[in-house]
């Protein structure tokens, strides 16, 4: 069976209880308002917006920043690919591998598949990125499964103490700073 590029035009997400990356948001600062676009948040999970003005702006918490139209949201990154991204389809045997890889437990916390959908059902997407793709994809034994998710750091952790009463130790996530 051959690979093909996939359609991601029905896929979606829950709506997040965050703006996204790609958002354009509101908020005040010193009694003024501001507007721009929500870049991404920063290592202490805090909202970087680039405002109207252009500059780049780090907001105290989310909680301080709201949509500036709620009738207008970017959706999941997948539908603003570059012109030369592609989503491929998965193949039967893909699908395998990937189950295999995402049944066992993290320790001493939920499955893979358990922390996955927790973190889609609250809105936030999740990718299977890097090494762990390439694996699968070449047919390859995988030893590590590598994550990334829209959901800020501050809001991971308590999630993941859900699954466990001993402490997830920081060590088992890796965090690249800009």
């Amino acid at each position: 069976m051959e690979r093909s590029t996939a359609n991601v035009l029905g896929l979606s997400t829950p709506r997040p209880p965050i703006p996204m990356p790609g958002d354009r948001v509101f908020w005040f600062s010193d009694a003024k308002p501001f507007a721009g676009e929500l870049l991404g948040h920063n290592v202490r999970c805090e909202p970087v917006i680039k405002n109207d003005f252009g500059n780049q702006v780090a907001v105290n918490s989310f909680n301080q920043i709201r949509l500036e139209n709620p009738s207008v949201q970017v959706g999941p990154n997948w539908l603003r690919l570059p012109t030369c991204g592609k989503a491929w389809s998965v193949l039967p045997n893909d699908l395998r591998r990937f189950d295999k890889l995402l049944s066992p437990r993290i320790p001493p916390g939920p499955q893979y598949f358990e922390l996955i959908t927790e973190l889609w059902q609250r809105g936030f997407e999740v990718f299977l990125v890097g090494g762990t793709v390439r694996d699968v994809i070449s047919g390859t034994e995988s030893f590590d499964v590598d994550l990334v998710t829209t959901m800020p750091l501050n809001l991971i952790l308590p999630q993941l103490m859900l699954y466990s009463k001993t402490p997830i130790p920081i060590q088992s996530l890796l965090l690249i700073l800009p």
